[in-house]
């Protein structure tokens, strides 16, 4: 079972392919070899929703701190402030299948998960697509850092 953690680009899909903009900061402001990410979704200047590849999935990714062997999918927008288009959507839960047939099962998780960000955003639909690909691990499951913090501050309120 592999895991998957999503992003957004915190930025307005614009008219411009974000992705070189994106590639160019992660290689020029960050010092990074590559694009963070493994996948990364946006609509074209046409409007045609577009899977274009970052890393190889072999390769190991630069974009959730202490989970960068999880597959990384960023999509462009500020879902903060707007909704994921239907279009972006449907995409984004195709290339999901196809990693769950590829991976023999993943699960998803959000960059907020891991992070104080609200990374994939507050109207990302986060909680559907981790109903839809949830992570069933039974053996010694990795806390994230929201589900160490609940436990410390249960902890903390009974001394």
């Amino acid at each position: 079972m592999r895991e998957v953690i999503l992003h957004h680009s915190l930025t307005k899909d614009g008219s411009v392919v974000d992705y070189t903009a994106i590639r160019n900061y992660h290689i020029n402001t960050n010092g990074w070899r590559d694009i963070g990410y493994h996948y990364l979704l946006e609509k074209m200047p046409d409007g045609k929703p577009t899977i274009l590849k970052g890393r190889m999935e072999n390769e190991t990714g630069a974009h959730t701190l202490g989970h960068n062997e999880a597959i990384g999918i960023c999509i462009v927008g500020n879902y903060d402030i707007t909704e994921l288009p239907d279009d972006l959507y449907m995409l984004l839960v195709d290339l999901l299948d196809e990693l769950n047939k590829n991976h023999n099962g993943i699960y998803v998780m959000g960059h907020n998960e891991y992070s104080d960000k609200s990374c994939p955003g507050k109207n990302f639909p986060l909680a559907i697509l981790k109903s839809k690909y949830p992570r069933t691990r039974v053996e010694t499951e990795i806390l994230t850092k929201r589900e160490l913090k609940d436990i410390l501050l249960n902890i903390t309120k009974g001394l």
